[in-house]
């Protein structure tokens, strides 16, 4: 179980970025904007967008999760084989968007701040309330990261286990 909503894990492969890109564009739906009732109810729809050396897999459909305030994890990836040894090196980053996580902090800084002048003025409903926001909010972000998490851990040992060293 992880308790900040950030993973990174670098792995070792003898294939080439382009073979790899192959594969996962085969085992993915491609990225698109468009939402349909198959996205809207299967939340295990796996879509990804590729370019030549990185690539963007999200779970649940690309225009519903990769939007500029999403806070569902999505996973990024890079390849490197510019060292010359013969290996591509694989950077895998799972994490929620950026702007989802800068709009939470804002949320949690106004919240922080109320429960400071709660504690200070001796409002215990406030201090509750507050409370309870922080802490639900916190666990429904965890409890969903972990989830996606396990989902993007298995595609990866599903597809890709064949690449990996």
């Amino acid at each position: 179980m992880y308790f900040i909503p950030f993973i990174e894990r670098k792995f070792k492969t003898k294939f080439s970025p382009e073979k790899i890109t192959g594969v996962l564009k085969k085992t993915t739906s491609p990225a698109g904007w468009k939402i349909d009732v198959n996205k809207l109810f299967n939340f295990k729809i796996i879509e990804g967008e590729f370019s030549q050396n990185r690539f963007v897999i999200v779970t649940g459909g690309y225009a519903l999760t990769y939007g500029s305030s999403s806070l569902l994890p999505i996973m990024k990836g890079k390849f490197d084989n510019s060292k010359g040894d013969g290996y591509t090196d694989i950077t895998i980053v799972i994490h929620p968007f950026e702007t989802g996580i800068i709009v939470l902090s804002l949320f949690y800084l106004l919240a922080f701040a109320g429960l400071y002048m709660c504690i200070h003025k001796g409002l215990a409903s406030g201090i509750i309330v507050i409370s309870i926001f922080l802490l639900s909010s916190y666990n429904m972000l965890i409890a969903k990261f972990n989830g996606e998490v396990r989902t993007y851990f298995s595609f990866m040992e599903n597809e890709m286990n064949a690449f990996l060293e």
